[in-house]
């Protein structure tokens, strides 16, 4: 009979981005074989209690199935709507009774204590900073009883020491320029806008994948449960697309300013009693996988601000296959790609000033663009956002997913005074951390002084799998 597994019934230390309290001597180990040798690693298990991590590592909250579309919700437990209702952030249902979600504990962690300098993006463990309401050397632990405990923090590495950051247009900037994040890096802070597996129905689909309608053209697309197909033969624009469009239709509500049908704003589902001004986002991702015939020509548009749009459009020949991105009509990069099989997945994201294309997972080239300046007057935003379009050869996509880029800013308040000139510089020896659900997390933009002390990181956090 094998070895019983007790390593989660140990006690769990509770760790949060807000108010939690550990028993920092709970630990097991672990031992890595690694040829001839062995590396022993300190392992702490945790579980999440606050919102300041949702919902990647969500605290007590609560969860249930969208009856029309089946997407899971997951949202704070302590955030309850007033109207009793829970929206569905990807078909807009709002069906669900608060009193009929299932509520359900904190998320299960380890916590890797090895001593180890911290890379930007990571998640952490850490003692609160002095003076943080609960933290290190406060009447809390006092409160507490127990000299072993103290409030730890689980946040997100995004300033390293001796670097000077600042937010502007919803990207951080390092030392006043813009920190281009990598594709991996990119999909930790990732948050869903949409998932074609889960808006409620092929009529659905089509509301929200609308084929652009033009004078004298027959429609070449096709939508179904699990497929969007493009037939080849249509009538194409005068450039020879066939054209598809996003609409976002969120179910949240937004400023008056922006009531802009598609336009995808810094919606956080988790957050579902919270209602605030919210930002424009224009650094969008595209996955999907995708079969095209021979002489297949599909790519996508993604369009900002002051008429500028950023293209990736992919050519399937009988001899090879190739990418090509262009600024308006500018070519800027044309490149071969390859991939075996019929189907094969497809990244592009648009995000940072920067073009990433990645094929099933590896990253076909990474190039950087000029920062974008959007103008938030409404008449200056774009009417679409992002275009899907073939013509050639025909082709069928599954999986067609999108996600936004995370919105960083001083104060999610849009209606707070403006702060794009406030930088913040990092002593040797200290990190600048935020939590990733920003509208609610405290952190170094609030804490005073804001960046924490090396000493006082514990180590990287992991989610259990």
């Amino acid at each position: 009979m094998g070895k019983k597994d007790l390593s989660w019934e140990k006690p769990l230390s509770r760790c949060s981005g807000s108010r939690a309290f550990a028993p920092l001597w709970i630990a097991v180990t672990i031992v890595l074989m690694a040829g001839c040798g062995r590396k022993t690693v300190e392992m702490q298990p945790a579980v999440i209690s606050g919102n300041s991590m949702g919902a990647a590592l969500a605290g007590e909250h609560r969860q249930a199935d969208c009856p029309r579309c089946r997407y899971h919700l997951v949202f704070d437990a302590a955030q309850r709507p007033g109207s009793g209702m829970v929206i569905c952030p990807m078909c807009g249902d709002d069906s669900i009774a608060w009193s009929q979600t299932e509520p359900s504990g904190g998320t299960r962690c380890w916590m890797d204590t090895e001593r180890r300098a911290p890379a930007r993006w990571d998640v952490i463990g850490c003692v609160a900073p002095e003076g943080t309401p609960g933290g290190s050397g406060t009447s809390d632990r006092a409160r507490e009883g127990n000299s072993n405990q103290q409030k730890l923090l689980v946040k997100r590495v995004a300033g390293l020491p001796g670097e000077q950051v600042s937010f502007r247009d919803g990207d951080l900037y390092v030392d006043d320029r813009i920190c281009r994040k990598s594709l991996y890096d990119q999909q930790k802070v990732w948050l869903p806008v949409f998932d074609m597996r889960f808006v409620g129905g092929p009529e659905k689909l089509r509301g929200r994948l609308a084929v652009v309608e033009e004078a004298g053209r027959v429609e070449g697309w096709d939508f179904s449960e699990s497929l969007i197909r493009f037939s080849p033969g249509v009538k194409p624009d005068a450039a020879g697309w066939s054209t598809v469009e996003y609409r976002h239709e969120p179910g949240f509500p937004r400023a008056p300013r922006f009531e802009l049908p598609n336009l995808v704003l810094d919606e956080y589902s988790y957050n579902q009693g919270i209602s605030s001004a919210m930002h424009p986002v224009f650094d969008l991702a595209i996955e999907m996988t995708v079969a095209a015939d021979p002489d297949a020509e599909f790519g996508f548009r993604f369009l900002f601000p002051g008429s500028r749009i950023i293209s990736a459009d992919f050519l399937v020949g009988e001899t090879g296959r190739s990418v090509v991105v262009r600024e308006n009509e500018l070519v800027l990069v044309e490149r071969p790609v390859a991939w075996d099989g019929d189907w094969v997945g497809l990244t592009v994201s648009v995000i940072d000033a920067q073009v990433c294309v990645a094929v099933n997972g590896t990253v076909v080239f990474s190039m950087p663009c000029d920062p974008f300046q959007p103008d938030l007057e409404v008449g200056e935003l774009p009417q679409r956002q992002l275009l899907l379009r073939a013509r050639g050869g025909g082709m069928k996509i599954a999986d067609f997913r999108i996600w936004r880029d995370a919105y960083l800013a001083w104060d999610h308040d849009f209606d707070a005074p403006a702060e794009a000139d406030r930088k913040v510089s990092i002593p040797a020896g200290c990190y600048f951390l935020l939590g990733d659900n920003l509208p609610v997390s405290r952190d170094s933009r609030h804490w005073n002084p804001g960046p924490v002390p090396a000493d006082h990181v514990l180590g990287q956090v992991f989610r259990e799998k």
